[in-house]
C-alpha cells in the first residue's frame, strides 16, 4: 500500500510519513503513481526502505535509504516491492526486489547542468524496460523479474513490448545467469528498440547494431523475453 504525504520538510525535498506510528523521512515523490501489477512485479506493494537516524534533539527517526551512483548529489531513494511469486535464480531465492526513484524536483544546491537535465536522470534503462516509469531496479534484480514474470523468446521473433537483455560475458557465479546485466531495452516490434542509457535521453528508434557497438558485441550476451500472464504460483529457474 502506498504511503501518504503528511508533512513537507526541507523545501519539499523530503516528506514526513507515519509507518506503524513511527516518524519517517522519505523522498517527496509527489505521490507518483506506480504502474499496474503485472509482468512479475506487484507494484501495489511499494514501500520505502528506511534506516534509523538520531537527531540533534535526541529523537530517532526512520530516514529513507538513498544511493548516489554518480557522486554528484543525485540521490535515488530506495523502495522495496514484492514479486508476483517467489523465485530462485542461481543460489538466491526471493519474493521481493529493491527499486530506486529520484524525486521529481532537484534539491537545492544541485549543479545547473544536472538541474537542466533532471528529467533524464529519473529513469534508467531498467526502469524504462520494466514499466516505462521512474521506479528503477538495479541490474542485479533483472534476472529475478524475468523469472517471476517473463518467458524467454527468440530474439529474431520479437513483438512490440518484448525485452532485450544484454549481459556481460562470463557466467554470474551467484545467479547462474550468462553474466551481469548491463542493459535492457524494449522492442518496438519493427526491428528497432526504445532504449535509454543512464542519464541520457530516451532513444525511441534505436537499432541493435548501435547498442552492440556501444556495449561491445563481442563482450556481451543477448537474450530476449516476453511478459507472460500473471499466475499465483512459485517458479524455480
Amino acid at each position: 500500500m502506498r504511503t501518504k504525504n503528511l508533512h513537507s520538510l526541507q523545501g519539499g525535498a523530503l516528506a514526513a510519513i507515519l509507518l506503524a506510528g513511527t516518524l519517517t523521512l522519505r523522498a517527496d515523490n509527489n505521490d507518483i503513481p506506480a504502474p499496474p501489477d503485472g509482468c512479475g512485479i506487484k507494484w501495489s506493494t511499494l514501500m520505502p526502505v528506511t534506516r534509523p537516524v538520531r537527531l540533534a534533539n535526541g529523537r530517532t527517526v526512520q530516514e529513507q535509504e538513498w544511493w548516489d551512483p554518480y557522486n554528484s548529489g543525485v540521490r535515488y531513494f530506495k523502495w522495496k516491492v514484492d514479486l508476483e511469486r517467489a523465485v530462485q535464480v542461481g543460489n538466491v531465492r526471493t519474493n521481493m526486489i529493491f527499486v530506486y526513484v529520484l524525486p521529481q524536483q532537484p534539491p537545492a544546491g544541485i549543479s545547473a547542468a544536472i538541474r537542466r537535465d533532471w528529467a533524464n536522470y529519473q529513469s534508467w534503462c531498467h526502469g524504462l524496460s520494466f514499466g516505462n516509469q521512474i521506479y528503477n531496479p538495479g541490474g542485479y534484480y533483472v534476472p529475478f523479474i524475468l523469472a517471476a514474470g517473463y518467458t524467454q523468446v527468440r530474439c529474431d521473433m520479437l513483438q512490440q513490448g518484448d525485452i532485450m537483455v544484454y549481459y556481460s560475458t562470463g557466467r554470474n557465479p551467484v545467479l547462474g545467469s550468462p553474466g551481469s546485466v548491463v542493459h535492457t531495452m524494449i522492442s518496438n516490434g519493427n526491428g528497432t528498440f526504445t532504449s535509454k542509457d543512464r542519464f541520457l535521453p530516451v532513444v525511441a528508434n534505436q537499432t541493435k547494431a548501435a547498442v552492440d557497438q556501444q556495449y561491445g558485441a563481442g563482450n556481451t550476451v543477448v537474450e530476449c523475453f516476453r511478459c507472460r500472464p500473471s499466475e499465483n504460483k512459485e517458479e524455480r529457474k
